[in-house]
């Protein structure tokens, strides 16, 4: 599903932007698209209210109260694309900036063929994003029954035999050939080496023992710690609310 909302005073332009972005978003992937379409800004607050979440917005900033909506917009849905409906009577100054963070723009005059264009545009840049969102939040691992995605936020703890990298989850166990620098290169920031071969998740830490080199993790699950690494943990630590008895 694929929320969206449509706030532009002029009918006629709604009516085209929601026919461009049915086709595009049919294009470009099978989810379902739900649209509100709203002509003023009182009219997309009503709306807005009762939508928890939002994916993408266009939103006309020529209207009474339209770059302040689109700021409201961009305050209450951190992640959601934003289009911009605009003239020449309106500075880009008013509305080109980091705090509205606006992914595309369609500048009137504009003709049928240039709104399919940009909205096109649009969308195959919203769904690109969300593929490398998607692959940057998952490990791939390949094997005789093909590729095996693993959300890096269940493994517990990566360890290294030999030429072979172990992905550790709560039950289950995967393997890959690859070397421990490698793996490093890829990891997000919630993983921490704490040994030659071991990399744990930070966000599965109970407890650290540093006078018995061992850190506990969930599920009563140990990690050696070797003294090359104490530093780093120590740091960790005193950051955290991790302590030698567990978590404050």
């Amino acid at each position: 599903m694929l929320s969206m909302l449509i706030c532009d005073q002029n009918q006629e332009e709604r009516d085209l932007l929601k026919k461009h972005s049915k086709d595009s978003v049919a294009f470009c992937s099978n989810d379902e698209l739900e649209i509100g379409m709203t002509a003023s800004v009182d009219e997309a607050k009503q709306y807005i209210e009762k939508q928890e979440l939002l994916d993408v917005a266009f939103q006309e900033v020529t209207m009474p109260q339209g770059i302040t909506m689109t700021k409201n917009l961009r305050i209450r849905y951190q992640y959601s694309e934003l289009l911009l409906i605009a003239d020449a009577s309106i500075s880009p100054m008013a509305y080109l900036t980091p705090e509205i963070r606006a992914a595309s723009l369609l500048l009137r005059p504009f003709s049928e063929a240039q709104s399919r264009q940009v909205v096109n545009q649009f969308f195959q840049s919203l769904y690109r994003e969300r593929t490398k969102e998607e692959t940057e939040k998952v490990m791939i691992i390949e094997n005789r029954q093909g590729k095996i995605r693993i959300p890096y936020d269940k493994i517990y703890y990566i360890e290294v035999k030999g030429r072979k990298i172990y992905i550790r989850l709560k039950d289950e166990e995967y393997s890959k050939y690859e070397t421990m620098e490698q793996m490093i290169k890829k990891l997000p920031k919630q993983f921490l080496r704490c040994h030659r071969s071991f990399v744990i998740n930070k966000n599965y830490v109970t407890k650290v023992r540093l006078s018995e080199n061992l850190i506990y993790l969930e599920d009563e699950i140990t990690v050696p710690l070797s003294r090359r690494y104490k530093a780093d943990m120590k740091a960790y630590m005193n950051c955290s609310n991790i302590s030698e008895e567990g978590r404050d």
